[in-house]
């Protein structure tokens, strides 16, 4: 059917999107301070926006505000963002330009990168070049966080333990930012 594929990439996000704000709205987060909840395989680049709407909202920028009290308050002390910086993590399947550039916005320390094998929407059999365009020109630091060490902080991991294996199948900062043949 004509549009079936772009019907389906516009609004998967929405996927994602609808259980954050769930649990956000439903007061989960205020609730369990330490839950920690990671968004997959729906890319991350339209968290800023739904931020900013819930934050405006939650301010009393609403037209729900007629029937009382801030419905967009309730079970919340804080800002919808707060929420999202203290307990949110996205984990973004074939990062494209937008959410690189976003990155700031979207939370260097909240964002995550994943190439979604063996989809074919992925990035395989390419990554490696991938990588070296989507993050040759990010700063390192930033690149390091995106690219492993968020997820080193939300699951755990041990990066000694893993170090071995990032050695062995891993691009280094130079593969990356192009200062060394690859």
């Amino acid at each position: 059917s004509p549009g079936l594929i772009a019907i389906y990439a516009t609004e998967s996000y929405w996927w994602a999107a609808r259980p954050f704000w769930a649990l956000l709205l439903g007061g989960v987060f205020e609730r369990h301070p330490r839950l920690r909840y990671a968004i997959a395989e729906n890319g991350a680049w339209w968290v800023p926006d739904i931020l900013a709407r819930m934050d405006s909202k939650w301010e009393g920028d609403h037209p729900t505000r007629k029937f009382g009290p801030s419905t967009f308050r309730d079970g919340m002390t804080m800002r919808p963002s707060a929420y999202y910086q203290r307990n949110v993590w996205l984990a973004s399947s074939v990062m494209g330009d937008v959410e690189v550039g976003r990155r700031h916005e979207i939370g260097v320390d909240r964002l995550m990168w994943g190439h979604d094998y063996p989809h074919p929407e992925g990035t395989w059999p390419n990554t490696r070049e991938w990588l070296r365009e989507r993050f040759g020109a990010v700063p390192e630091a930033d690149a390091r966080r995106i690219l492993g060490l968020n997820a080193v902080d939300l699951y755990g991991f041990d990066t000694v333990k893993l170090a071995p294996v990032v050695e062995r199948i891993g691009l280094s900062p130079e593969e990356i930012h192009g200062e060394v043949a690859v």
